[in-house]
């Protein structure tokens, strides 16, 4: 955050939420302003697919760290084990943040109805941060994603 003009280059992350009939939901979309330099494009697409990832770990019987290591391995590959410093989700529900967290070596098996978030996100410090965050629910077969707003990489100076 800031009182700073948007600059070429910036990259923008809007973490938000919204509270209906007593039940929390969370998503998070990073944005870019201008002209993206390629680095940047490929923190983006190494958090994109991290964020796939952990989805497609995500159903009952899974345990939370097994989908945490699916997301933060893939990082670690791409060069970005550093840069990675929080869980890969929560839980979701009358609270904001509620078990289970996915995170490293959590050994909490996921069940069946679980809200959860994945949100996979690299800090480059003092440049940007890159987080796509779904809020999902457990199934027994795999999950029924709740968000579904657009994950590809959107210039917000060209759209507004």
């Amino acid at each position: 955050t800031g009182h700073r003009r948007l600059r070429d280059g910036d990259l923008i992350t809007v973490d938000m939420g919204a509270r209906k009939g007593g039940y929390c939901s969370d998503i998070t979309r990073t944005f870019f302003y201008g002209i993206i330099d390629r680095k940047a494009e490929i923190v983006y697409n190494a958090v994109l697919t991290a964020n796939a990832l952990g989805l497609g770990a995500l159903k009952a019987g899974v345990m939370a760290g097994d989908i945490d290591a699916k997301a933060r391995n893939y990082l670690a590959e791409c060069g970005f084990a550093d840069c990675f410093l929080h869980s890969t989700g929560h839980g979701v529900g009358v609270d904001i943040h509620e078990r289970p967290r996915i995170s490293k070596g959590n050994d909490e098996m996921l069940s069946v109805n679980m809200a959860v978030t994945i949100e996979p996100g690299v800090y480059i410090d003092g440049v940007y941060g890159v987080r796509i965050e779904d809020l999902a629910v457990v199934t027994a077969e795999g999950h029924k994603l709740l968000s579904n707003a657009d994950k590809r990489l959107i210039n917000l100076k060209r759209a507004g």
